[in-house]
């Protein structure tokens, strides 16, 4: 499949393009369900439409904010909160800090520790270092992106309203922030709810 975009390197994806990447269930309404005759689509058709859209979500995020080459793989021992993250490393126990964002600390923080516990599940992930940030923070904790498979595991938690983008300079800082404000003005849940933990931290 050919991907739709002009400069991947710049993200070059628009709004609804970036929305549906975190939150697929809108897919079906951006798909049309009639041919350009105005005629309706068979249901077998428009699945076919559906899954070729939704194939294209994916493919498109891999090509904009490809996972980093093949490397080491690590199991997560226990889920910190929801940025942070205990990893076994060469038979050392790590905390893992993700890189450029900050897990709330009362409203949300339980449902951001729940939603990366189901994230990272029982499989291994892969750890990329960003030279920008350095190694370590203050309290000594690895600066990390933690991937898992293919998908930025803190990019994710972002885009679904879990977790605050830091507004500090790191590697992804652009996209990070760009899906920031985009989930802020869309969402209605997550940390960004006006009904719920909007300003609580």
């Amino acid at each position: 499949m050919k991907i739709r975009l002009k400069t991947a390197a710049s993200y070059g994806v628009s709004d609804r393009e970036l929305i549906a990447l975190f939150h697929p269930e809108i897919i079906p309404y951006t798909v049309s369900s009639e041919r350009p005759d105005g005629t309706v689509l068979p249901t077998d058709e428009f699945s076919q439409k559906m899954i070729e859209e939704l194939d294209y979500y994916r493919e498109l995020l891999t090509t904009v904010h490809p996972a980093p080459a093949n490397g080491p793989l690590y199991d997560v021992e226990s889920v910190i909160d929801g940025t942070t993250i205990k990893v076994s490393i060469s038979g050392k126990l790590e905390i893992v800090k993700l890189i450029g964002l900050t897990a709330p600390k009362k409203c949300g923080a339980q449902e951001a520790i729940e939603k990366l516990k189901e994230v990272i599940g029982s499989e291994k992930i892969a750890l990329e270092v960003d030279p920008t940030v350095g190694d370590r923070d203050a309290s000594g904790s690895l600066l990390r992106y933690v991937w898992k498979e293919k998908s930025d595991v803190g990019l994710g938690l972002l885009g679904n309203g879990f977790v605050y983008e830091e507004g500090t300079s790191y590697k992804y800082q652009d996209l990070y922030t760009r899906v920031r404000e985009i989930e802020r003005k869309a969402a209605n849940e997550g940390v960004w709810d006006s009904k719920g933990c909007k300003g609580q931290g």
